[in-house]
């Protein structure tokens, strides 16, 4: 039975598509009678099963091509337009499909991973004629997973294969310098290799340039045999290992995200500790405290079997070690201080984020003039106060005798609370807060002082706002405390001090009547005020009115008050 061009194109998108929808991670989109040059569609990787947005990992370009030529049977080999080839090395490759049809409609199907790097040397050097290139076909495994890893391969060299990298001659490079990159089940590369083959790189500096893609058969594959071990040095904590043998050379990969890797040659007992930095503060302070008890003791457990290291190690890494370990040790306790919490992923911090944790380490190693300083940690800020005994947070009890501070009013020297200056967008943020000390900061000042009442109003207010954005009532019950603090006043800011009260208030319960006809009467007293007018309309819940004062533009300046959050 002959076939019309349509009826393959129809017969051999089916046989790819049916194929791929076996496996849950894969969904193909390869329209029947598409027009797009050079290809025909996509196959979307997931990472996880049922296809989420969240898991995808990326679409792989395909093109289908039908066939009843015997020729793919007979050679596996196939003709493809060299235009489609140069096509592909420019969008980053493709995986190609050829069907082969029978008589009776049935198909075999057959596929070639084609990376950049391989189409750069099909292109380099053709095989064909001027117009099409004939290339080198591999019947598709039967089981979906197995192809499922080669279309996992081919995306993870994508990113390595830059027209950059390529253009880069590997030969002017030591060889000594190969490495072989593959993605797959950790445990068990060789049957992929062996089928596959592996692409390998030349690694100069940290750009990978792509060398060649091996076969099995030019490859010396040796038998690895893993066992779970335990493992721990004299006084580390126990680690649950995986270990690989090859031959006499056993490395054991040590840590949740194998930080360590122990490295034993059986035969001369010749033992090497390699690490890397990654995770949490814990994390790092794990790693280095088993490489320092590693090197100060010379011994190692496996298995409750006893390992001794010999005598020479490096003298000079054994005290960045000690010195790395004693670093990051006296870190955290700086950061449990401060109540920062040191579960964040310290190897994840930008160059600007270690900076301020390297400032804050340096701070607290200052003991000469008194000094107020700021920091950002993980999002927190961080306030410290050093002076000849050392550095204090602000918000230590220790701190008691400073939270009080002098500064220059008219000419004169005059107490303010230090947590004045605090910003409104700041209070919120906090991992911790001692608010008895902010209220004791507030007691005994110079209130006839109309700057040091003002100040201290807005540190109320400031307060409140934080509450409107936590929900944490101990800011609403201090910021009541210092107004309650400050003494009644006759004009604008003791009208400020009531209605800031009356505002918390509300926050806690309905008004009573005594303090509805408090609200009324300071409306009345001061109708020409526009900022107690509308203080006034929203506390009595006059919100349409409040809303239209806002809009027509009667009243600016008041973004920042928290009596509009009443609002919402």
């Amino acid at each position: 039975m002959s076939f019309s061009n349509d009826q393959k194109e129809q017969l051999s998108v089916n046989a790819v598509t049916t194929y791929i929808v076996r496996s849950e991670y894969m969904v193909p989109s390869i329209p029947v009678g598409d027009k797009a040059p050079s290809y025909d569609g996509h196959i979307t990787l997931y990472k996880h099963q049922n296809s989420k947005k969240k898991d995808m990992v990326g679409n792989i370009p395909v093109q289908v091509k039908g066939t009843t030529n015997k020729k793919i049977l007979q050679k596996k080999e196939f003709p493809v337009k060299l235009i489609d080839l140069k096509n592909y090395y420019e969008g980053q490759g493709v995986i190609y499909f050829v069907v082969y049809i029978y008589a009776n409609a049935a198909t075999k199907i057959f596929y070639r991973d084609l990376t950049r790097l391989e189409l750069k040397d099909i292109l380099r050097n053709p095989k064909g004629n001027k117009q099409e290139v004939t290339i080198d076909f591999i019947e598709i495994d039967e089981d979906v997973d197995d192809f499922r890893q080669i279309l996992v391969n081919f995306n993870y060299h994508r990113d390595f294969q830059t027209k950059y990298a390529l253009d880069i001659d590997p030969t002017d490079i030591e060889y000594e310098n190969l490495v072989f990159k593959w993605v797959g089940k950790r445990n068990d590369p060789v049957d992929f290799i062996q089928k596959n083959g592996v692409i390998s790189y030349i690694k100069k500096g940290e750009l990978y340039i792509p060398y060649k893609r091996f076969e099995a058969n030019e490859l010396q594959l040796k038998e690895v045999s893993q066992k779970e071990l335990c493992v721990k040095s004299k006084n580390s904590r126990a680690y649950m290992c995986m270990s690989r043998a090859i031959d006499n050379i056993v490395t054991i990969d040590i840590g949740e995200y194998n930080q360590l890797q122990l490295v034993l040659d059986i035969n001369s007992t010749k033992t090497s500790l390699n690490s890397k930095l990654i995770g949490s503060l814990d994390d790092y302070i794990d790693v280095l405290g088993f490489m320092k008890d590693f090197l100060d003791n010379k011994e190692i457990w496996i298995d409750r079997i006893e390992f001794k290291i010999g005598e020479n190690h490096d003298i000079e890494k054994s005290n960045q070690i000690n010195d790395s370990f004693d670093y990051f040790v006296e870190l955290k306790q700086i950061l449990e201080y401060h109540k920062i919490p040191t579960n964040f992923d310290f190897y994840k911090l930008n160059e600007s984020e270690q900076s301020e944790i390297n400032r804050l380490y340096n701070t607290h190693q200052t003991k000469n003039k008194v000094s107020v300083e700021k920091f950002i940690i993980n999002s927190y800020p961080v306030y410290t106060v050093a002076n000849e005994q050392g550095c204090v947070d602000i918000f230590d009890e220790s701190f008691i005798g400073m939270v009080k501070v002098s500064i220059d009013i008219e000419n004169k020297d005059t107490n303010m609370s230090v947590f004045c200056a605090i910003p409104a967008n700041e209070w919120e943020k906090f991992a911790s807060i001692n608010f008895d000390l902010i209220v004791y900061s507030v007691v005994d000042l110079d209130y006839s002082n109309q700057e040091v009442y003002g100040c201290v109003s807005m540190l109320a207010l400031r307060l409140v706002g934080a509450f409107d954005a936590t929900g944490n009532m101990k800011f609403l019950y201090t910021a009541k405390k210092i107004l309650e603090i400050l003494p009644e006043q006759d004009g604008l800011n003791g009208v400020y001090r009531d209605f800031n009260i009356l505002q918390i208030i509300k926050r806690e319960r309905d008004f009573n009547l005594e303090e509805m006809k408090k609200i009324l009467t300071i409306q009345e007293s001061y109708k020409d005020n526009e900022l107690i007018t509308l203080g006034a309309l929203i506390l009595l819940g006059s919100n349409a009115d409040a809303r239209a004062m806002l809009e027509n533009g009667t009243y600016g300046g008041s973004e920042q008050m928290p009596i509009l959050n009443l609002l919402k």
